[in-house]
């Protein structure tokens, strides 16, 4: 099981989490809400509000914002509740945030490396 430690910053729709294994991931949500608020109706629309979406919460599991959601309880009163997003569904997203970072330093690497390439041959070129 994955879960988080404490909310470290929230930027954007980004929040930066400690992990528990130790390590510092960032979440990009903003993907997210937009294909779950799609049709304005879904929970998760209250998230478009970047006011609302920088009162995230870590309960030492997941990120959650209070009264985002409303929910029939057993008394059948209507009551506010979390909202929450699964530790596991977060983790995915900022393993994937990270892989693509990841790739997209080491193709700026190697496009680095042509460039510097390219000049020298031009020059060895140049030098006859």
């Amino acid at each position: 099981m994955k879960w988080i430690e404490k909310i470290i910053k929230i930027d954007d729709y980004k929040i930066q989490c400690l992990w528990y294994d130790g390590i510092t991931r960032t979440v990009d949500l903003k993907q997210f809400i937009l294909e779950k608020s799609g049709n304005g109706e879904n929970s998760y629309s209250i998230l478009m509000d970047i006011n609302y979406f920088k009162k995230a919460k870590c309960d030492g599991n997941s990120i959650y914002w209070e009264n985002g959601i409303q929910f029939t309880d057993i008394d059948g009163k209507l009551k506010p509740g979390p909202l929450d997003i699964s530790p596991e569904v977060l983790f995915e997203m900022a393993e994937k945030m990270n892989l693509s970072y990841e790739l997209k330093n080491e193709f700026a690497a190697w496009d680095k490396l042509s460039d510097e390439a390219m000049i020298k041959y031009e020059e060895e070129l140049e030098k006859g």
